[in-house]
Parts: structure tokens; sequence; C-alpha cells
């Protein structure tokens, strides 16, 4: 059985742990391939973080909706309800999202380690000498990082071999010095490793060239597949802007253009085990994109920058503003061969009739940039 300790980042990176890397966790999870530890501290990392960015996000709507209630509107629209709710889902969503993933864990079987009285004691001596992972010498930002790393040393020593994904180098590096103990920065990349391990001999490991070739004989269906999902997926994400004049940076996507330039990266399909595999794929569109700029800032922008700027009034300080922007999507096509029920290579060489986009999705975990 492979050992598996996440840093808390890798499950803030994944809020709804819908991807195929998470999928193929928890396939792997229940099957007992893998035994997944989480010390408490990453839990309550977690579980805080998640309850802050739904609150915000509940936050803003709050605002909008009394804003709305304060308008002409208000015997129209009759929020009030809507408002209490709201405001009691905002109270009570920390405790709600912690009972969640509590369920979560003990439908993976996971083990929850806590901090005992000599972790504290370790981490305190290296806080006061910078002993890693600590930076430097009392760096208290690094103190969660210290708690996390000793859970995963006093792991190292039971087990023959222990798993640790994180996105902190510094941590990550000093995990990989233990005794048992292997470090990796993204979660895809030791699902990979285990899955290339555990189902070395499958039909569909062992035949990768000739399902790509299937792939590719009906890529025009895989990329009308994206082309069709791909403005669902853009709509209303949230984007950052390093123009100096957009509020805080922060943009949301307003009307999803039609993807373009769509390519699919063959050379890089992965096995996620059980039939199922992932696609990477990118493409670009151009999406209107609309932000808040106070209203001094925009009377001050270059002509030629106004110009390519619409704006309405919003309040006394702002204007509510939109633009068009170039975005590139990066992601992966998540295709499910379970189903087939691929027994053979006669099975393999009929993949390019059978195979539909009926039996594919577009991963969770996607990356969305503004092209500079």
């Amino acid at each position: 059985m492979y050992n598996l300790v996440l840093d808390s980042q890798v499950f803030i990176s994944s809020f709804g742990r819908y991807d195929s890397a998470f999928l193929a966790l928890e396939r792997l999870c229940k099957k007992e391939v893998i035994k997944l530890h989480v010390p408490n501290l990453v839990k309550e990392e977690f579980v805080t973080h998640y309850a802050i960015d739904k609150k915000n996000i509940l936050n803003k709507s709050l605002k909008n909706i009394r804003e709305l209630d304060k308008s002409h509107f208000k015997e129209f629209l009759n929020l009030s309800n809507t408002i209490s709710t709201l405001t009691e889902a905002k109270a009570g969503m920390e405790e709600y999202l912690r009972a969640k993933f509590v369920i979560w864990l003990q439908e993976m079987n996971a083990s929850e380690s806590c901090v005992s009285e000599a972790d504290s004691k370790s981490v305190f001596e290296g806080y006061f000498k910078g002993n890693p992972p600590f930076k430097n010498i009392k760096t208290r930002k690094d103190i969660p990082d210290a708690f996390i790393y000793e859970n995963i040393k006093n792991l190292s020593e039971i087990t023959l071999s222990l798993y640790f994904v994180s996105g902190d180098k510094k941590l990550r590096e000093t995990v990989g010095q233990l005794q048992n103990a292997d470090a990796y920065e993204t979660l895809n990349e030791v699902i990979v490793t285990i899955i290339n391990e555990v189902d070395e001999h499958s039909l569909v490991h062992t035949h990768l060239p000739e399902i790509i070739k299937a792939l590719k004989a009906n890529e025009n269906d895989l990329i009308g597949k994206i082309s069709d999902e791909g403005e669902r997926l853009l709509e209303a994400k949230e984007i950052e802007l390093c123009d100096e004049y957009v509020e805080n940076g922060e943009a949301t996507i307003w009307q999803t253009g039609t993807p373009e330039n769509i390519k699919l990266q063959f050379d890089e399909l992965e096995n996620y085990g059980d039939g199922m595999l992932l696609l990477p794929f990118d493409f670009q569109a151009e999406c209107l994109v609309d932000f808040y700029i106070f209203k001094s800032d925009y009377y001050c922008l270059d002509d030629d920058i106004r110009d390519h700027v619409s704006v309405e009034d919003w309040n006394k300080h702002y204007f509510r503003a939109e633009k068009y922007e170039n975005i590139s999507f990066s992601g992966g096509l998540m295709i499910d061969l379970s189903a087939l029920e691929i027994e053979n290579c006669d099975d393999l060489n009929n993949l390019q009739d059978t195979i539909t986009t009926d039996d594919m999705d577009i991963d969770d975990n996607f990356e969305i940039k503004v092209d500079m």
C-alpha cells in the first residue's frame, strides 16, 4: 500500500475534488492501493480557507442584493427572505464545510493525525534555530509547515514508502531528505507514478500508442467537444488583470467568445487507471470582461486605453467597466474507456469506431490566464 500526505494547498487548488487526479485518488483509496494521511493542521487550513472563499462570494452577492433592496425595486423584488437566507448560510458555512470534508475523509478511509507535545517541542526548537523547513530563524509564517513536517517525519519512521505532495519548494525539499519519503509538486505527478506501477500490465497501459491513434482518428469530434464545452467553462470565471486602473486587479468574464486554436497534446496522454485517460489541450478565446474602476482613475486614462473601455455608473466613486481580453485556457479532456469493456486487442483495433464524446468530460482542474 502506498502512503500519501497532501499539503493543504493541494486541497485548496481543487475545492470540489472533481478533477481527474482526485477522482483517481478516490478510486485508489477505496481499492486500498493508497492510504491517505491528513494532518489535522492541513484539514483546518483547507476548511477555513474554503469557508473564507465562499463567504467572500456570499458577501459580494449580499452587497449587490442589498443595493437592489434599497432601490425603487424593493417592493417588487421582495428580497428580505433572500438576504436572511444568505446571511444564515454565511454564519454556518465553516461548520457545514468541515462536516462535508470529514465525511469525505471517512469515505476515503483516511487517517487524521494530530499534533503531539513532542511535535510542538520540536517545532519551536526549529523556530528559534532556523532548522528546516524554517527558511530563517524565527520565521512565523513557516510554523504551520513545520507542524506538517513533524507529522510526515513521524509517518516516514513507521512506513516503508511515503509520498508527499506540496507546491512549497522548501517544504518539499525538506521532506525529500527523509528516509522512505518522496516529495512531488502536484497530485497529478504522484497519481501517474503510482498508476504506472500498479497498472503497468493492463491492456490500456500497454497499448497507449493504439489508443492515441484511435483518438487522432476522432480529432475533429474531440475539438468539437472542447469548443462546445469551452464557452461554458469560461462563463463568469474570475480572472486577474495587471492593468493598474482595474480595482484590485479583479475582473470577471462576462461574455465568452468561441474557442480558437484548439490544440490536443496527444503525446502527453496520461493513464489514470481503470480505463480513465487524460488528454491535455489548450485554446484561446476573446472574452468580454467586467471590472470596477475608480472614477478619477478612469478620467486619467490615456485616450487610446479609454477608447477600449466601456463604463456605466455604479456608485458615486466607481464605474462598472467592460473591455475585451484574449484569454488562454489550458486543461485536460477526461476520457472514460471503462464502459467500452476493452478486453483484447481486437477491441482496441475497433476503438476509433466505438469511442464517442459521450464518454468524455473536461477536467475540473484547468488554468485560465490573460494573454499579455
